[in-house]
């Protein structure tokens, strides 16, 4: 059994010299053996190998999946954090220009795309009342656009 797993995963795992290999590519795992005696491993010492081996990969696929977790959640928390200042930015927009939602929407993206800026950043700065609302209604004529911060 071991024997077949040993050939059949050297092909995906190539064996080094360990130091140079645990430097070169630190995202691979090894697992180590030692033992007192010398010679081949007994049927009941490669199990034994084989269950070590197994609970490690286990573990490293569990430390991969929190990892992987924890960065879908600080994504979807920066998504919602921007959906959040966008939608007070859009109210505001709507609130000062007498405009519905979509529309005020509009004007936003509008004038995020026409001045090269995140919509995010966008929103920020109206939410922080550091860009004119008032300017999104009229373009800027070219070489005279209203500075948006990035």
């Amino acid at each position: 059994m071991a024997e077949v797993w040993s050939q059949r995963h050297r092909r995906r795992f190539p064996v080094g010299d360990g130091a140079s290999d645990a430097a070169e590519r630190p995202d691979h795992r090894a697992l180590n053996l030692f033992r007192s005696d010398t010679g081949e491993l007994s049927k009941r010492d490669l199990i034994a190998a084989q269950a070590f081996a197994d609970v490690a990969t286990i573990g490293i696929l569990q430390q991969r999946a929190v990892e992987e977790a924890h960065t879908v959640n600080v994504q979807l928390s920066a998504a919602l954090n921007s959906r959040v200042i966008i939608e007070q930015a859009k109210g505001m927009v709507a609130e000062r220009t007498g405009e519905d939602m979509a529309s005020a929407f509009n004007k936003l993206r509008g004038y995020a795309r026409s001045h090269n800026v995140r919509l995010s950043d966008l929103a920020a700065q109206v939410v922080a009342g550091t860009l004119d609302v008032g300017s999104f209604g009229a373009s800027s004529p070219q070489g005279q656009r209203s500075r948006v911060q990035p």
